[in-house]
């Protein structure tokens, strides 16, 4: 679980990283900050298949409720 800034700056760099050390990845999860939509298009753009997931909670009780798995961006 990382928070969707961190994913941001991990995105940048991705290109510079083989794409086949992460074949195997199946989520990612943000939490804790805004999913911005353009970030959602980026890394639905990407060239595995990985499902992004969107987890929200409050912060006071430092758990996630509810998530929502990104499947299309319009």
């Amino acid at each position: 679980t990382l928070i969707p800034s961190l994913l941001s700056a991990m995105l940048k760099v991705l290109p510079t990283i083989s794409v086949e050390s992460f074949r195997s990845l199946r989520y990612v999860i943000v939490s804790g900050e805004v999913l911005p939509k353009a970030l959602c298009q980026q890394f639905s753009s990407l060239p595995f298949e990985a499902t992004l997931l969107n987890l929200y909670g409050l912060t006071e009780i430092g758990n996630d409720a509810t998530y929502y798995e990104v499947k299309s961006v319009v």
